[in-house]
């Protein structure tokens, strides 16, 4: 595995550089001698990539006659020392902030842009169809590509009750387990267990970090999930039970409480129940460890991928998931990236020794 410290250029003054594309031209050179920031935010699933681009606007020009038009093509890549570009990907001008004196513009633009109708309330009701069938259905209706492996799992029937189909199509993906993103014109699905069980991209040293904020904590995060679905047609009752083990006891104490998460969720068969009590486990005890951290940025800490915090962590060491990434170029400094990130396997410990002056079970005996 590769340390932040062996990319070449980290510790140089080599600048990290960022390119903008606008309507597709290339306005890098154009926008350089007004930018004070460039960020770029990378969300696992749930929400839209956004960027937004800081303007200084002392000749009131942004205001003016460059004042961007809502619904236009943005795009950005972002090269660090060492590095080869990485895309931040395509993007849709959304909002438009000023502010001042002195006077700053603001372009915000999203990923699923305001161009097509993925935000637009529907109501659609589905029988009988598995949910990569509607995962097709809710792709095709916003001309989106279906990117990823989707189990063949049954659902007999749910309702889109005027809901948007972006918000709708997350919470059924993540019922079953599954991280869902819009990303240039494609629709994508990810296993979240295939995530979590991710090849860490690299390591990250407590030293390295100008700020972190993790927790570890037991309360609701549970032993066990149990879903119960009983069918009024077929008078049968579908069971399923899932335990955690991503972070077994150990002798340096408990890792899960005793609590028992129980849902109702309907399911046709064993297997989809089965996937959302695998699923509603996961996303409850994914909260168990984690939080947030701030380092130099490279093109490796992106949303989805596994970093392991390194010994100096002590007790908070372990591999993490990055559920949200945020790079900021600020003028005339480095990249810096804030990441959240959440504990998929803890690094094993030693237990933990017996207190000074502590009695031990032999004395309290022998004072008996």
């Amino acid at each position: 595995m590769v340390q932040v410290s062996d990319i070449p250029g980290r510790n140089s003054a080599e600048p990290t550089v960022w390119r903008i594309g606008y309507l597709g031209r290339d306005l890098t050179a154009d926008l350089s001698p007004y930018v004070l920031g460039v960020t770029w935010t990378d969300y696992l699933s749930g929400q839209s990539d956004e960027i937004s681009i800081e303007l200084e606007d002392t000749d009131d020009k942004w205001l003016g006659v460059w004042y961007p038009v809502k619904g236009d093509a943005l795009t950005l890549s972002m090269t660090y020392p060492g590095q080869a570009p990485l895309n931040c990907g395509s993007f849709e001008v959304d909002e438009i902030n000023a502010s001042g004196p002195p006077s700053v513009v603001v372009i915000r633009g999203l990923s699923a842009g305001v161009s097509k109708g993925v935000r637009t309330r529907k109501g659609v009701a589905y029988e009988n169809t598995t949910l990569a069938e509607i995962a097709r259905q809710v792709a095709k209706r916003n001309k989106l590509d279906l990117v990823g492996e989707i189990r063949a799992l049954r659902i007999d029937r749910i309702t889109q009750f005027q809901e948007r189909d972006l918000a709708f199509i997350t919470r059924l993906g993540r019922q079953y387990g599954y991280a869902v993103k819009l990303r240039e014109n494609k629709l994508i699905f990810t296993a979240k267990a295939a995530l979590r069980d991710g090849l860490p991209v690299r390591l990250i040293s407590r030293r390295e970090c100008s700020r972190y904020d993790l927790k570890d904590k037991i309360k609701d995060v549970f032993r066990t999930a149990k879903n119960t679905h009983h069918d009024p047609d077929t008078q049968k009752t579908i069971r399923s039970q899932a335990e955690d083990t991503r972070a077994p006891d150990s002798p340096a104490g408990m890792e899960t409480s005793a609590d028992e998460l129980r849902i109702n969720q309907r399911a046709p068969d064993a297997d989809s129940a089965q996937a959302q009590a695998d699923a509603a486990l996961g996303d409850a005890n994914d909260e168990r460890a984690g939080g947030s951290l701030t380092l130099p940025a490279d093109r490796r800490l992106v949303a989805g991928a596994v970093v392991t915090l390194t010994a100096d962590w002590g007790r908070m060491a372990g591999d993490y998931l990055i559920n949200q990434a945020r790079h900021s170029k600020r003028r005339s400094a480095g990249t810096t990236a804030d990441i959240e990130i959440r504990r998929v396997t803890p690094a094993p410990v030693a237990p933990i020794p017996t207190l000074a002056g502590q009695p031990n079970q032999s004395s309290t005996e022998a004072t008996a």
